[in-house]
């Protein structure tokens, strides 16, 4: 599949890495052009503007992840992908923004006729190699649209709690359930890894995980 990510940080870099890895088409782009080239090393295809990054895409409905700090900055992302997107575009919040504000920038992006995903990520820096944990807050059928690429991000099913395709219960799941250990943990053993699970949009995990990688 298709998608791009807005922020190259360390963690919407690595995820785009990962994701590259598994033969998907990454678009990256970043305020600092320094960042952009140098993912663009890596494979990503490197998107100079706003404008730029929406061009980029082949596909469509675009799939577009924000993964900039809570607050403004993801404020100021959603608004300017609201106003060059196209109507069923996706816009997939991965910061930790709460959730009163979520459902605010839910509302605001159906309005335009975009479609709101609210991701909570955990798996800091060992991500990239063993995957992430995902909370998902979405419709059903934009869940299941997205779902390769959940699972391409995901670390690998070995808990039985919490299936894939969990989004058509409509349930919100506690965080403790949707989160393992973060990463390797020499001499220790257990599950260390989690599966995509669904929540209703704006109620995502906020990642109130003791130990989690994410804050």
């Amino acid at each position: 599949m298709e998608i791009g990510f807005v922020g190259l940080g360390r963690m919407g870099g690595n995820m785009s890495l990962r994701l590259l890895k598994k033969g998907h088409r990454v678009i990256g782009f970043d305020l600092s052009p320094a960042a952009v080239q140098s993912y663009a090393g890596q494979g990503t295809v490197p998107a100079k503007d706003w404008k730029d990054f929406v061009n980029q895409f082949k596909d469509r409905p675009r799939i577009m992840w924000i993964m900039v700090p809570a607050g403004d900055p993801t404020t100021q992302a959603i608004n300017t992908l609201i106003e060059l997107g196209d109507r069923d575009d996706i816009i997939i919040d991965g910061g930790n923004t709460n959730w009163k504000v979520a459902l605010d920038d839910s509302k605001r992006v159906n309005a335009k006729g975009l479609h709101y995903v609210d991701a909570g990520v955990s798996g800091g820096i060992w991500g990239l190699e063993f995957g992430y944990s995902l909370m998902v807050g979405a419709e059903p059928d934009i869940y299941d649209h997205l779902l390769s690429i959940l699972k391409d991000l995901a670390r690998p099913l070995r808990s039985s709690r919490l299936p894939i395709g969990v989004a058509t219960t409509k349930r919100l799941l506690k965080p403790r359930r949707a989160t393992r250990r973060h990463g390797p943990q020499p001499g220790r053993r257990g599950r260390r890894i989690a599966t995509p699970a669904a929540a209703p949009a704006g109620r995502s995990c906020r990642n109130r995980v003791r130990g989690c990688g994410c804050r």
